[in-house]
């Protein structure tokens, strides 16, 4: 068996967290998915160490892309 994939969905809506999630798990197998709903919780999750982040760029907490260097 492979190793989980773990998928960061940052948004600050939960909706689209929600759906996104949805969409990945029935297209992909052996995933974890975590979710964060600000830029400090993202880099709270960052210890987690995904291995991939969906990514608003209008994240509460963060500044556009600005963001992208802060994680």
């Amino acid at each position: 068996m492979k190793d989980n994939i773990t998928i960061l969905l940052a948004d600050d809506h939960n909706v689209v967290r929600h759906g996104t999630s949805l969409l990945l798990q029935d297209a992909l197998v052996n995933i974890s998915i975590i979710h964060a709903n600000s830029l400090p919780a993202v880099l709270e999750m960052l210890s987690d160490k995904p291995h991939i982040i969906v990514l608003d760029i209008n994240l509460r907490g963060g500044n556009s892309s600005k963001m992208i260097e802060d994680i």
